[in-house]
């Protein structure tokens, strides 16, 4: 046996499939599948479970290199409904935008209206009452004010 456990061996095959391992790693794993029966069938056996799973994937992705007519066009009505649907949420954001700048526009055009004092020439005859009442000037008075 050499200077790495089966554990640490295990781990290095498993790193060495997938060319995860360093050049030193690599060569403590050799010299200790070189002496080592179980790590040596371990080895093989997960070497050849990923030759069988290349060669499955590879068979199955042969067969139809490309796509079919129907798949293609599948995928071309949905990208068409996906591109529709987005032009029609983006149209009623804007048109909520809009309704919601107009409505904000009406309440702060009332809002203004409704804080500022009239023009005296355009006062209600109870208004014009009320202020010769607090300063003491006769109606008429008041309305040349």
């Amino acid at each position: 046996m050499t200077g790495i456990s089966h554990r640490q061996a295990r781990l290095y095959i498993q790193a060495a499939l997938d060319d995860l391992v360093s050049q030193r790693e690599q060569k403590t794993l050799e010299e200790h599948l070189k002496t080592c029966k179980i790590c040596q069938a371990y080895s093989n056996e997960l070497s050849g479970v990923t030759i069988n799973l290349q060669q499955t994937f590879h068979t199955r992705w042969d067969k139809q290199p490309t796509p079919t007519g129907p798949m293609i066009e599948n995928v071309l009505s949905r990208r068409r409904r996906i591109l529709m649907s987005n032009r029609l949420r983006s149209a009623a954001r804007i048109l909520a935008i809009l309704a919601t700048l107009f409505l904000f526009a009406l309440v702060t055009n009332y809002t203004i209206h409704r804080l500022l004092p009239a023009p005296i020439g355009k006062q209600p005859l109870s208004t014009i009452r009320e202020r010769s009442h607090q300063h003491h000037y006769p109606i008429y008075l008041a309305r040349q004010l």
